[in-house]
Parts: C-alpha cells; sequence; structure tokens
C-alpha cells in the first residue's frame, strides 16, 4: 500500500510538471524604430524577469534608451476568458543634431476567449511626454501575434501629461490576440516619455458607461504609474 501512494504522488508530481512544460509562453514584446528591432519573447534570454506572463526589457534601440519596459498578462493577471494586457515604458532619446526616428512599441499575446456574452474592453493610458506619444489596441480574430485591428486607437497625446479611458464591445469569435502598440515621437535634444496603458475586461456595466471616453483622474495615474 505505502509503495503505491508513492508511486502515485510520483505519477502526480511528474504530470504537473509535464504540464509546465508543454505550456509555452507565447507573449512578446517588440521594440522598433524602424531600422533596429528587438524581440522579446516571454521567458527568452531577453527576459530579464522570470514569470510566465510578464515580459521585461531594458536595454538601448538604435538613439533610444529603454529603462525597464514591461508587459503583463495572463496567467500573471487576467485569463483566457476575461483579457488583460498592460504595457509599461519608459524611453529616453539622445539626440543632439538631429531627430530620432518614432520608436514603436509593441506587447502581444494569443489565445484568448471565450468572452462572457455581453462583456466589453475598457483601454485606459496615461503618462507624460516631452514628445508625442500615439497609442492603439489591435485585436485580431485569426489569433495572430502583432496582427488585427484597432478597437482602441489611435491617439496621440502630447506634449506633457495625458490621460484618457474608452470602452468597446467585446467579442465572441476564440481564440484571438490583442495587441497594445505605443508610437513615441521625439525632436531634437535630449527628451522623455513614460507611460503605462492596458486594456481590462471589467465586471458588468462598466464599459458602456466608458463608450465615447472619458478622463482618468492624474490622482489614479500617479498611483498607476508607482504600482507599475
Amino acid at each position: 500500500m505505502k509503495h503505491t501512494k508513492t508511486s502515485l504522488a510520483i505519477a502526480a508530481i511528474l504530470a504537473v510538471g509535464t504540464q509546465f512544460v508543454g505550456a509555452i509562453p507565447t507573449a512578446t514584446l517588440r521594440i522598433s524604430d524602424g531600422t533596429n528591432t528587438v524581440t522579446i519573447l516571454d521567458e527568452s534570454s531577453l527576459d530579464i524577469f522570470a514569470g510566465v506572463g510578464e515580459v521585461v526589457y531594458s536595454g538601448s534601440v538604435g538613439l533610444w534608451s529603454l529603462t525597464v519596459n514591461t508587459g503583463i498578462t495572463k496567467p500573471a493577471s487576467g485569463s483566457a476568458v476575461k483579457p488583460y494586457m498592460d504595457l509599461n515604458f519608459v524611453a529616453k532619446s539622445t539626440s543632439p543634431t538631429v531627430a530620432p526616428p518614432n520608436l514603436t512599441i509593441w506587447f502581444s499575446e494569443t489565445g484568448f476567449g471565450p468572452m462572457s456574452a455581453g462583456s466589453g474592453f475598457v483601454d485606459t493610458i496615461g503618462g507624460t511626454t516631452q514628445g508625442t506619444v500615439t497609442c492603439t489596441t489591435l485585436l485580431d480574430v485569426n489569433n495572430i501575434l502583432f496582427g488585427g485591428v484597432a478597437i482602441a486607437g489611435p491617439q496621440t497625446f502630447g506634449p506633457g501629461a495625458f490621460s484618457c479611458t474608452v470602452g468597446s464591445p467585446g467579442v465572441t469569435t476564440s481564440p484571438f490576440s490583442l495587441t497594445k502598440k505605443i508610437v513615441i515621437s521625439h525632436g531634437v535634444e535630449t527628451r522623455t516619455s513614460s507611460g503605462d496603458t492596458e486594456i481590462t475586461v471589467p465586471d458588468g456595466g462598466t464599459t458602456l458607461a466608458l463608450l465615447g471616453g472619458s478622463l482618468l483622474g492624474l490622482g489614479a495615474l500617479r498611483r498607476k504609474l508607482v504600482k507599475a
């Protein structure tokens, strides 16, 4: 009997281990200035945070330096049926004579859905920029990384502090992918842009109230950036 219990325990451990190994992370950060591109797959050597669903990069792309740019999604936060995507960015350009090419940051994940009937998305962004920041959220019913059509944006902000929230209907198609896309434009001299953008699926009623968009309080923005 003791031998049988031991064998069952070992089998259970092996089964859990097999499930973990078989779950291949797909969440991906991509950062590009149009010429130089860095792609950071979740749990790859460029991802400086060990945790599935959290992709963190710190480094440079052309004339841009990036400090702890972070993408968070399932299973770290949210789930397939209740999607969540968060992209936190800090980008600095140093170009004393010529304005650098625009910097584009994507954060994408596949395998969302099916969403509950009647649920929808709430999309928020807040931050500050010495240039401009353009934010777009894409949804792809073909479940392809970085693909799809805009369900929020593109919206351009700056210079200065900015914050905004909008709502959009959910989808019944499953599976689908979501992508957060940020485009940063800076002029000559040393300039910095930072912020946080997320898409969530709140509990009933909130999305319809937000359709059309409304401004977020700067106090809520500060709390979000400190938390990130």
